[in-house]
């Protein structure tokens, strides 16, 4: 008797021993997940939103011409783009860029067809299309420019996404000369 009393209580430790440790590993294996994941890139956008990159991306969409225009300036090249093009980037290069829309009509679906990485938006036309545009399993960058200051910022930013930070400072020495020479040559203006 006692032997199968011993047996009863056993079980019903095991028992609720295995409850107990299913239920924690449910309740921390969210967590535990995203902890184990390491940004190797992390980027605060010109919306002031921080975004993680679990790994450098490849595949990028671009839905502005500036942001574009940018990016092949950086050696990069574009997975998807805006229709209509205006951007001043050789059209060869573009050739292989998917027409996904523009900032004001995004085309989801040929945006999805791109298997974007990351996407590249206007901060003041796309702030309210990111989950949609996240929603395909891409990380969303916002930028706008309005200044030259802002230019700078948003050179800096794409300069991380691509992992070129190097190529965006250069880039950026030589909007300040030409800054320079423009003062020069107008100083009035």
């Amino acid at each position: 008797m006692k032997k199968a009393y011993l047996g009863v209580i056993f079980i019903a430790v095991l028992f609720l021993t295995a409850c107990g440790a299913n239920g924690d590993a449910t309740k921390e294996s969210p967590d535990k997940k995203q902890s184990d994941k390491k940004a190797v890139l992390t980027i605060k956008d010109m919306a002031g939103r921080t975004v993680e990159f679990e790994e450098k991306p490849k595949r990028i969409v671009a839905l502005t011409n500036s942001d574009m225009n940018i990016l092949y300036a950086l050696g990069t090249t574009v997975v998807g783009r805006q229709t209509q093009d205006a951007s001043g980037v050789e059209a060869d290069a573009l050739k292989k860029a998917a027409e996904v829309g523009n900032t004001h009509d995004l085309n989801l679906e040929k945006i999805a067809a791109t298997n974007p990485d990351a996407i590249v938006a206007s901060s003041e036309q796309n702030l309210k299309d990111v989950p949609a545009l996240e929603s395909l399993g891409a990380k969303v960058i916002l930028t706008g420019a309005n200044s030259i200051s802002d230019i700078k910022k948003q050179t800096e930013i794409l300069g991380e996404l691509v992992w070129q930070p190097k190529k965006a400072e250069k880039l950026n020495a030589e909007i300040t000369q030409n800054e320079k020479k423009c003062r020069t040559k107008s100083p009035a203006k």
